[in-house]
């Protein structure tokens, strides 16, 4: 398991693509400081805040909020959902489940039939 926090990350990232501080702070939209405060202030930026980073230096939010390495689409499909309001992810929540399969488990759920074959 890799122990390296999201700071850890996001620096070597930046080092990765040859950029500076100031540089990588432009690119995510933010001031020339930011990523300078909010790395050397131990700052808890929000969320949303970590995501443009990301998008900035064009490296996955998932990867460096949650070290969570996945596919383009999933990754897309997991912002967005975060995005909507309860209600709307309910509803994500119940269509998905009523496109699933039904398992063994929930199959032995059912009542039996009195029919024999």
């Amino acid at each position: 398991m890799d122990s390296l926090s999201w700071r850890d990350r996001l620096l070597a990232a930046i080092e990765k693509k040859g950029l500076n501080l100031r540089t990588a702070s432009i690119r995510a939209g933010k001031s020339p400081s930011y990523l300078h405060s909010l790395l050397t202030r131990n700052q808890k930026p929000s969320v949303e805040s970590i995501v443009e980073v990301a998008q900035g230096l064009e490296i996955s939010p998932l990867w460096l909020i949650f070290n969570l390495d996945i596919d383009p689409e999933t990754e897309k499909l997991i912002l967005r959902y975060q995005s909507l309001d309860p209600k709307r992810r309910e509803a994500v929540q119940s269509m998905v489940e009523a496109m699933l399969p039904v398992t063994e488990d929930q199959d032995e759920d059912a009542p039996e039939s009195d029919n024999k074959s």
